[in-house]
């Protein structure tokens, strides 16, 4: 009986270890055990490249890590990124079809056309492949993760970060400083035209000072001759104590290039500053 219960519970070991060993994406191309069909469904983002998994040989667990990338046929349009890897398990000859969150990563590139023919390429490397990994594990913001794929792939701005954390991040990937404030972009791109145009609509950030003394107050954006070209409030009256609050100033009819954030006193003087440049 011992000797039965052993030999059944070795059958069950193996059946459950059939697919204990999840094979690498890179791997299973390499030797053929999988065919793959990728196609955009959608705007970059969670669940907007589709990929269909063909198992050519025997039962599979397949791994589609973070940082694998997806290139088009037609070469004009962009590159993709899936930025959320997956463990799929493939019965022999078995097909499936997953979404996958998947970002562009050629900013100068033409938008991808929905069902367009991509092919594989293989993994991403360096701050690339690091910046796949952290979204991966932390899933941030669908805006947030493009302009951070678009720092590290075309060397955009790290203030079109919206996400503090991964703002801070991607800056320290890329040895560069981290802004504390995010300049909102407003185009909107459509499939087949343009990915990315710089069109700035706003600055954004956060403010916290204390005031030791009652004063009365002014919080705006300055140009670089100190004239305040965009207010948040005039002349307000502030007893002591701590303020912190959220702020906007709309910037689509200025000029590009420095500015400062400050709050002054009644005689002109600089009571908190913040530098921002678009």
């Amino acid at each position: 009986m011992r000797i039965q219960n052993l030999l059944v519970l070795a059958c069950i070991t193996f059946s459950q270890s059939a697919f204990a060993a999840p094979v690498e994406l890179a791997e299973a191309l390499r030797s053929k055990r999988v065919a793959l069909d990728a196609r955009p469904v959608g705007a970059p983002g969670p669940a907007s490249l589709r990929l269909s998994i063909t198992n050519l040989q025997d039962a599979i667990q397949l791994s589609i890590p973070a940082g694998w990338i997806f290139v088009p046929q037609d070469s004009t349009e962009q590159d993709w990124m899936v930025t959320r890897g997956m463990i799929v398990s493939l019965d022999k000859g078995a097909k499936r079809t997953l979404n996958l969150d998947a970002y562009c990563i050629s900013a100068h590139k033409m938008s991808p056309r929905e069902n367009a023919p991509y092919v594989s390429k293989g993994l991403a490397e360096g701050p690339l492949l690091g910046l796949a990994r952290q979204i991966h594990h932390n899933k941030p913001d669908s805006e947030s993760v493009q302009s951070a794929l678009w720092a590290v792939s075309n060397n955009h701005s790290l203030a079109g970060i919206a996400q503090d954390d991964l703002r801070r991040f991607t800056a320290a990937l890329l040895k560069r400083p981290a802004p504390d404030y995010h300049v909102r972009n407003a185009y909107r791109p459509e499939p087949g035209g343009p990915a990315y145009r710089y069109e700035p609509l706003s600055v954004e950030g956060n403010f916290e000072h204390r005031v030791e003394t009652a004063k009365t107050v002014s919080f705006g954006l300055y140009n670089q001759a100190g004239v305040m070209v965009e207010p948040l409030f005039r002349n307000m009256e502030w007893a002591p104590g701590r303020y912190r609050f959220e702020f906007e100033f709309r910037i689509h009819d200025l000029e590009p290039g420095e500015y400062a954030v400050k709050l002054t006193d009644t005689r002109g003087g600089d009571l908190w500053t913040k530098k921002v440049e678009w």
